[in-house]
């Protein structure tokens, strides 16, 4: 099956793209194997005889951080890097959305997830490799790269998300969702009513559902038909025995339980996407679990988060730049040709765009537009805006049209009370408890002047097809 996590493995296995560890410690070592690993931009990573457990419990990280990978994992084009993937997977988001209607998930009895049943006593959630990831971390993290499994109180809207998922012992765990994200409106519905709310976490899986589970769909779309548009498949799921809600057959881990009303206990803290600690331990939503699912010899998805690059950056720099320029598309925005959201602002807090200047103000109303459109979830604070000849995914060829194409006075926008997210380090809230979660956003046209374009100075280098005769003539002797 394609939706499998096992069949991915063995595709990237056969593409040089998987290494396996043996007898790394849960205890700080494999968050710091894969912290070197993300930097380095190396293999996918299979942890098996991790310390304390027995052989074939597992660990997977660095699923989505290569070009490779991602693609894989996406069913793009295997030869495509940089903007050329971000172009190609621009063009696929339009079908995946436009498509979902055609892959419903399909209900199946059984399924390799019921494999192992723990229910009532049983149920031990240490039983599982989950890592302490960073040093300063205050617990042991199961859901990094998990999906929250959530259905609305009166509907049929089956929502996936990824939220932290922490260990507080054998029966329960703690999940942090930010104010403001699908499952924590669904949540607090079912709380407001005074009753229970059911949740089942996925936390071993094929990377698809991390990529939808993270990637923000609008409310009432399902992630269900959104992974199934994406594989060109639908996904088989089986009928959790205590909720009734949806499962992945072929998961590696389920736990399935209830968030009671108003039931707290600290979580955290722990080293998040921006680099930071940026929430502290604090009273967050306790599962409580009263039944674990799980294959032989099961896999936890990991999806290390710190200071960039880490685990996830390439995969978010790639899916939000495309996003972007697909929302730019839809919006009318034109002469784009090209958008890159670079790792070292996790994906989130730069933006650049590159463009083709056809009218006066074409520059600024791309950035303005830009800074906008992936908010709530995933707001910018600097978009900065070049002309096509600059290449948007080499920051010292942006910085050069910064420096010489742009005057501060008249080239900068501040946007002030913009969206913040609730783990940036710079939300005023953090500061100002009455600020609320915002921040600010600095739009920068480095664009030549429109006015001036057919008379600013010549750019002082030889032109792209002379200096593909140099490379051709030279190629034996210097690596140009």
């Amino acid at each position: 099956m394609k939706t499998d996590l096992r069949s991915w493995l063995t595709d990237v296995e056969a593409h040089g793209e998987l290494k396996a560890v043996d007898g790394a410690d849960w205890n700080k070592e494999i968050g710091t194997v894969v912290e070197l690993n993300a930097k380095a931009r190396g293999p996918a990573l299979l942890f098996d005889k991790i310390k304390d457990y027995p052989a074939g419990f597992r660990l997977l990280a660095g699923a989505m951080s290569s070009a490779k990978r991602l693609s894989l994992t996406l069913g793009m084009p295997l030869d495509l890097e940089g903007l050329d993937l971000i172009r190609s997977m621009k063009d696929k988001m339009r079908g995946w959305t436009d498509e979902l209607d055609e892959f419903p998930p399909i209900p199946v009895k059984e399924g390799a997830v019921f494999q192992n049943v723990d229910e009532g006593e049983q149920v031990n959630l240490l039983k599982f490799p989950a890592p302490l990831w960073h040093h300063d971390d205050g617990g042991r993290y199961i859901g990094t790269g998990s999906v929250a499994i959530m259905r609305e109180r009166h509907g049929d809207w089956v929502n996936l998300g990824t939220y932290r998922v922490m260990i507080h012992d054998e029966k329960s765990a703690g999940i942090f969702i930010a104010p403001g994200h699908h499952g924590r409106i669904i949540m607090e519905s079912y709380w407001k009513a005074g009753e229970p709310c059911p949740i089942a976490i996925s936390a071993g899986h094929h990377p698809v559902f991390l990529f939808a589970g993270s990637f923000s769909l609008p409310p009432q779309v399902p992630e269900y038909n959104y992974v199934g548009s994406v594989l060109r498949e639908r996904i088989p799921v089986v009928t959790g025995r205590l909720t009734g809600l949806p499962l992945p057959a072929f998961s590696e881990i389920v736990l399935e339980g209830f968030l009671h009303p108003n039931e707290l206990k600290s979580e955290g803290k722990f080293g998040e996407w921006p680099g930071y600690y940026v929430s502290d331990a604090r009273p967050e939503p306790v599962i409580q679990v009263k039944a674990v699912y799980y294959r032989n010899d099961p896999i936890i998805l990991g999806a290390w988060p710190g200071r960039p690059p880490h685990d996830s950056t390439y995969r978010h720099s790639i899916i939000k730049s495309a996003n972007l320029w697909e929302l730019l598309e839809r919006a009318r925005i034109g002469g784009i040709t090209g958008v890159y959201r670079p790792e070292s602002g996790g994906a989130n807090l730069l933006t650049l765009v590159s463009l083709k200047q056809t009218y006066d103000g074409q520059a600024r109303q791309a950035a303005i537009v830009a800074s906008q459109l992936l908010q709530p979830s995933h707001p910018t604070r600097y978009v900065i805006v070049v002309d096509d000849d600059i290449d948007v995914m080499n920051l010292e060829d942006v910085m050069w049209a910064v420096c010489t194409r742009s005057d501060p006075i008249r080239s900068i926008t501040l946007i002030d009370h913009t969206r913040a997210n609730f783990l940036d380090p710079m939300v005023r809230s953090r500061f100002d408890e009455n600020a609320g979660h915002t921040s600010s956003c600095a739009v920068i046209d480095a664009c030549r002047p429109f006015a001036l374009r057919n008379r600013f100075p010549k750019v002082a280098e030889s032109s792209a097809e002379f200096k593909k005769q140099i490379r051709e003539k030279w190629a034996g002797l210097l690596n140009l």
